[in-house]
């Protein structure tokens, strides 16, 4: 594949089929102002380019920090993924993963690195659809975020039905550091929790894992939630996959989404989730149809909190539009 490299609008550093290219690895400038709390968050040239991210050092991850020859073979298993099944009248269903590394000369990609954001774009001619990434930290403000924007574009002339997962394979939950990850990693398993905090999911453990006499309970923790921008209504507890195995068919292998691709969306939404003692993955469900030329918007936002009631306060989408308005 023809790799191009060039500079756009003076500030943009552009690399088209980027997955083909030198691989290079980069954090997002840890600056969030202020009164803001920043994030380290870790990216590759490969796939959906983010592998890690997390607060204050490598012991507060969200996503395990991973060295440049771990993140390559791991961003596109444990990074963020979009899973899609496609249907046109009277065609078959489309089952696809953007962003995969791919020799098709029908599907052109980039990525576009900048000091504000990154973005990542897929379009594939035959399936008839583009696909947008925009990753951006949020700053001067007291809650530690990452947000990240995918636009999906109908590009033919009839419309179509998708349905769509969007998000993390793998979320590490607050009170695991580095030794709970590698060290006791299957043991620490059975502390983990994801609780349902005003209908979002929040990932933490379910008590303090130090060795000590005193038992205590943890507060707050690594969040994940996502709104359509068409309604701007959050997606709430039923339309999140935190199970991966209801995805998977496997809780600790992500290779491929065989439950969703084989049985579709509504399928796995009727599925019983496992919500303690099993690694939580982070993703939303939904459907929808696109006309013809239309643009769907799904925002993520991920981040950390120190006290639950600080999500439930939170206008994460009046914060976001503000940021949209100012460019």
């Amino acid at each position: 594949m023809s790799v191009n490299y060039y500079i756009q609008d003076q500030k943009k550093f552009v690399i088209e089929n980027y997955n083909w290219a030198t691989p290079f690895a980069d954090f997002f400038p840890g600056i969030a102002g202020v009164f803001g709390v920043p994030m380290w968050i870790y990216y590759v040239s490969r796939n959906q380019g983010i592998v890690s991210m997390g607060v204050g050092d490598k012991d507060n991850a969200i996503l395990e920090f991973q060295s440049f020859n771990k993140a390559l073979s791991l961003v596109g298993k444990e990074g963020f993924r979009t899973f899609l099944r496609v249907q046109r009248e009277q065609e078959d269903v489309i089952l696809y993963e953007p962003f995969q590394k791919t020799r098709n000369k029908n599907i052109s990609q980039k990525m576009i690195v900048s000091s504000s954001e990154l973005v990542i774009e897929e379009k594939n001619i035959e399936l008839g659809l583009s696909f947008k990434v925009i990753y951006f930290p949020i700053v001067n403000d007291r809650v530690p975020a990452l947000t990240r924007r995918l636009e999906i574009t109908n590009l033919e002339s009839s419309s179509c039905g998708i349905e769509v997962l969007d998000g993390l394979s793998h979320v590490v939950c607050k009170g695991m550091d580095r030794t709970t990850l590698h060290v006791t990693a299957r043991h620490i398993e059975g502390m983990i929790s994801v609780a349902d905090v005003g209908g979002l999911p929040v990932f933490r453990l379910s008590q303090d894992p130090s060795d000590r006499e005193v038992i205590e309970k943890i507060d707050g923790g690594n969040f994940y939630f996502s709104f359509l921008e068409q309604k701007q209504n959050v997606i709430k507890t039923k339309n999140y996959i935190i199970d991966p195995e209801v995805i998977f068919a496997e809780p600790s292998n992500y290779d491929y989404p065989w439950h969703f691709y084989e049985k579709g969306l509504s399928s796995i939404l009727k599925k019983d989730q496992v919500t303690f003692n099993r690694t939580p993955s982070a993703f939303s469900a939904f459907e929808s149809s696109l006309n013809s030329k239309e643009t769907l918007v799904l925002t993520s936002v991920v981040g950390s909190i120190e006290k639950d009631e600080i999500l439930q306060e939170y206008n994460f989408t009046e914060i976001i539009s503000k940021r949209e308005k100012k460019g």
